[in-house]
């Protein structure tokens, strides 16, 4: 089972930087980048390991909602 969870866009410093290093080492980075940005303190993070574990939570894929126009074309 796959699970895919829309969060609200991550906040960035420098959100140019970040773009930079995303169109450079890829979608498996900004997936990473996204889950760390989540994790790395946020309250979000905290009260989704609280609720659903940290193992679920790694299973989870966590999304961006400006992404979902394209992961919707990508399924169709």
């Amino acid at each position: 089972m796959t699970i895919l969870a829309f969060m609200q866009n991550m906040w960035a410093r420098d959100p140019e930087r970040v773009r930079v290093l995303t169109e450079r080492h890829g979608e498996r980075y900004r997936r990473k980048l996204i889950t760390y940005a989540l994790f790395a303190g946020c309250a979000s993070g905290r009260n989704f390991k609280t609720t659903f574990g940290k193992e679920l939570c790694r299973r989870i894929i966590w999304e961006e909602p400006s992404t979902a126009p394209r992961l919707i074309n990508a399924l169709q």
